[in-house]
């Protein structure tokens, strides 16, 4: 398989993710949860499904993250059946990307040294 292909193939899970995840109805899901990438295997076996989830604390967002875990049988499911051109969905993965918060923390370290460098 191409690489183009895979990165096809990522795009449209990503799409078609987002879309599931806004539809779930899991009560434990409290907040905004977005998927931030999406990275199949070349042979389309596993994946790994990086999630973004907008919350104030950590325990919240490690919450958010175990519901969607929970649900992956589900989410895999209606994977499935959205993409219905792809033959074997892989099992896929779910990690939280807490590269927004490093970046937050980078640019908070930043303006901190600016601020000191004013004074």
């Amino acid at each position: 398989m191409g690489n183009y292909r895979i990165q096809r193939v990522n795009a449209e899970f990503q799409r078609q993710l987002t879309e599931i995840l806004r539809e779930v109805k899991d009560p434990r899901l409290t907040d905004m949860v977005s998927v931030t990438a999406v990275s199949v295997d070349a042979d389309l076996r596993t994946g790994k499904v990086f999630l973004s989830v907008y919350s104030a604390t950590r325990e919240k967002k490690m919450e958010n993250l175990e519901a969607v875990r929970s649900g992956a049988g589900f989410i895999r499911r209606e994977l499935a059946r959205r993409v219905p051109h792809i033959r074997q969905i892989p099992v896929l993965q779910y990690v939280l990307d807490e590269s927004l918060d490093y970046g937050e923390r980078i640019d908070k370290l930043l303006s901190d040294i600016k601020n000191k460098e004013e004074k």
